[in-house]
C-alpha cells in the first residue's frame, strides 16, 4: 500500500494472498469495505475525489460560466433547458457536477461552518460538505475549494421533488462558483427600462412582486427574473445576467443586461424617496445579497463588491404603497436621474 489504491485492488491482494475460496469473496469484499469505512471515518485515509465521468455531460452556459452537467437523464432538471448549449463529455468547463443516484460510500466529516433547519456547510480537507436537511431526497453534496467540481448524491427514484431539490442544490454550488468569477446575487424582481434592467429589492412581504408588476402593465416593461439577478462588472460597468432560478415567479430569461440601478423597497403609507448615506446603502445591497458568507473572506468579498457595485449605480430606497402612484413615483426619479446623465 505505498501508493493509493482501488478497493478492487485490495480485494485482489487479499484474495490472492491468503488464497481465499471464491464462495468467501462476498463476505471478504464485505469485510475490506467496512474496514476501509471505519479509516475514512476516523480521518485516517480519504476517498480519492475525482470525477467519474459517470454520465454524458449536458453542458449549460449561465451568467458567462459553462457547467457540465453529468447526471442520468430522468435526473436533469428541466429549468436548465434554456441555458443547455450542448450534450458533450468532452467538452471544456469552468465546473463539473455530478448527479449520483446512490448512497456514498463513505460518510465524510468536517469542521461546521454554519447550520441551519436548510443547510449545514461543513469544511473538510478537499473542500466542503453541504448537507440540506429539508430537502428529502438529497443527500451528501461535496464542493471543491477551487469550485471546479461537486458531486450530489440523490435519492435512485427521479420523482419530481427529487428534481426539484436537486435543481435547488445546484443553485448553492453555483452561487460559490460565481462568487470565485466575482460574480454576485442579489434577491430581487427586475424589469428591463430604458435598454437596462432595474432591481427591486427588500425583505420578504415588501411587494417586489407587486412592484414590478405595476411596471409591466403601466410602462409595459419586461419582466427579468422574479426572485434572483447575477450581478459582475464588465469593463468597469456593472452587467445583469439571467439565471435559471427565479423562486416560485416561473420568470426568467437567459440574457444579459447593463444594470440601471436598485431599489430599495419598504413599505409605506404613501409613496416616497428617502436618502441614504454611501455607508446604507453599502450595507442594504450587502444584506440582500445571497452569494456564501460561510466564512470571514467570503463576507468581506460580498462587502467589497456592494462598496464597488453602489459606487457605481443609482441606488434608492423607495417607500410605497401597493397603488399605481408607486410605480410612477419611482419611474419620475429614474427619469429624472436618466436625463442627468444622457
Amino acid at each position: 500500500l505505498h501508493t493509493p489504491q482501488s478497493m478492487e485492488a485490495l480485494f485482489t491482494a487479499l484474495a490472492s494472498h491468503y488464497n481465499i475460496e471464491r464462495s468467501e469473496d462476498p463476505q471478504l469484499a464485505e469485510d475490506v469495505r467496512e474496514f476501509v469505512r471505519q479509516l475514512c471515518f476516523l480521518g485516517l485515509i480519504r476517498d480519492d475525489f475525482q470525477p467519474t465521468n459517470y454520465h454524458d455531460i449536458h453542458v449549460l452556459s449561465i451568467a458567462g460560466l459553462t457547467i457540465g452537467l453529468s447526471a442520468p437523464e430522468d435526473f436533469f432538471p428541466e429549468q436548465f433547458a434554456d441555458f443547455c448549449i450542448q450534450n458533450n463529455s468532452s467538452a471544456l468547463t469552468d465546473m463539473k457536477i455530478e448527479i449520483i443516484p446512490d448512497m456514498p460510500k463513505h460518510r465524510q466529516n468536517g469542521t461546521v461552518l454554519l447550520r441551519n433547519k436548510e443547510l449545514v456547510v461543513m469544511q473538510w480537507i478537499e473542500g466542503y460538505l453541504l448537507l440540506f436537511p429539508s430537502l428529502s431526497g438529497v443527500m451528501d453534496v461535496y464542493l471543491t475549494d477551487a469550485g471546479d467540481y461537486a458531486r450530489i448524491y440523490c435519492r435512485k427514484t427521479a420523482s419530481s421533488e427529487v428534481k426539484e431539490n436537486l435543481f435547488h442544490v445546484i443553485r448553492h454550488l453555483f452561487l460559490y462558483r460565481a462568487q470565485l468569477n466575482s460574480s454576485y446575487v442579489l434577491h430581487s424582481a427586475s424589469i428591463l427600462y430604458q435598454e437596462k434592467a432595474w432591481l427591486f429589492s427588500g425583505h420578504s412581504g415588501m411587494g417586489k412582486s407587486t412592484h414590478t408588476a405595476l411596471w409591466h402593465e403601466l410602462f409595459q416593461a419586461p419582466y427579468l427574473n422574479g426572485d434572483l439577478n447575477l450581478i459582475t462588472f464588465q469593463q468597469g460597468q456593472p452587467v445583469v445576467h439571467g439565471i435559471p432560478w427565479c423562486g416560485t415567479s416561473g420568470i426568467c430569461t437567459s440574457r444579459s443586461y447593463p444594470l440601471g440601478g436598485i431599489i430599495l423597497l419598504n413599505r409605506g403609507q404613501t409613496d416616497h424617496l428617502e436618502a441614504l448615506s454611501p455607508e446604507e446603502k453599502t450595507l442594504k445591497v450587502m444584506q440582500r445579497l445571497i452569494s456564501p458568507a460561510w466564512t470571514p473572506e467570503q463576507l468581506q468579498q460580498n462587502l467589497d463588491f456592494s462598496q464597488q457595485l453602489t459606487g457605481s449605480i443609482t441606488v434608492s430606497q423607495l417607500f410605497c404603497t401597493k397603488e399605481p402612484s408607486a410605480a410612477y413615483t419611482m419611474k419620475a426619479k429614474i427619469d429624472e436621474d436618466f436625463l442627468k446623465i444622457y
